[in-house]
């Protein structure tokens, strides 16, 4: 097995990631960037938006918006349950 560093492998990861949702959810990638114009800024903005801050989705259905709710509190929690 190849061990690679954390940083670059961290990287490629949120590459990859926003590649497959600028390929794959262009729609949310457009709502994220709150734009309707050019898709390539769009995309852009869309990827380090979701990069560097919070983003929140709303759904209609209120049970889904009760399963994906986690306050700041929870959230250090889980960092702390999974040795982080």
């Amino acid at each position: 097995m190849i061990k690679v560093k954390a940083i670059p492998a961290i990287f490629v990861g949120i590459m990859i990631g926003g590649i497959f949702a600028i390929s794959f959810q262009p729609n949310i990638i457009n709502e994220v960037a709150k734009s309707d114009g050019n898709y390539l800024k769009s995309s852009y903005m869309g990827v380090i938006n979701t990069m560097t801050g919070d983003v929140n989705f709303t759904e209609e259905n209120a049970k889904i918006n009760d399963v994906f709710e986690i306050t700041e509190g929870n959230r250090s929690g889980l960092l702390k349950s999974g040795g982080m």
